[in-house]
């Protein structure tokens, strides 16, 4: 039954794209970006999750109608900042910490290829892209060298 959830939201969250990159450390949040609010418990979509955008190898923006929320991960996740679609499964109708986020580099869902790996959601906060740009900045990645 999850597997039926997880798929039909890969379906629904088939909008943008998301590298691939190995497991590791905590996922970094800069929280004082202004478009981060306050961190919530849970996201009760039951079906409806519309959208998904500019996602980092930690984190993802996933929308439901038009509340945007900037869902962390554990650890890296692989090929999360590629993904043509992001499946949610989780132990209920919301979102919430410990359930899972799976990458599809197909836009989808799955199919043939490698078994894609969960990432563990860690924290969810609301997210006001207007806030600000729509570029989630991820502090681990190293700084573009300057140009002349």
């Amino acid at each position: 039954m999850s597997f039926i959830r997880a798929l039909s939201a890969a379906l629904a969250v088939s909008l943008a794209s998301c590298s691939s990159s190995p497991p590791t450390g905590p996922a970094p949040v800069d929280l004082s970006d202004p478009r981060i609010g306050e961190e919530v418990r849970r996201v009760c979509f039951a079906s409806g999750l519309t959208g998904f955008q500019t996602a980092t190898p930690h984190s993802v923006i996933l929308s439901r109608g038009t509340q945007d929320y900037l869902v962390t991960t554990r650890t890296r996740c692989r090929d999360l900042d590629h993904a043509g679609s992001v499946a949610v499964d989780s132990r209920s109708s919301c979102l919430s910490r410990g359930d899972r986020l799976i990458a599809h580099d197909s836009a989808f869902g799955p199919h043939t290829g490698p078994t894609p790996i969960p990432c563990y959601v860690d924290q969810i906060f609301v997210w006001d892209g207007a806030a600000g740009d729509d570029t989630v900045t991820d502090p681990s990645a190293p700084d573009d060298p300057p140009t002349e």
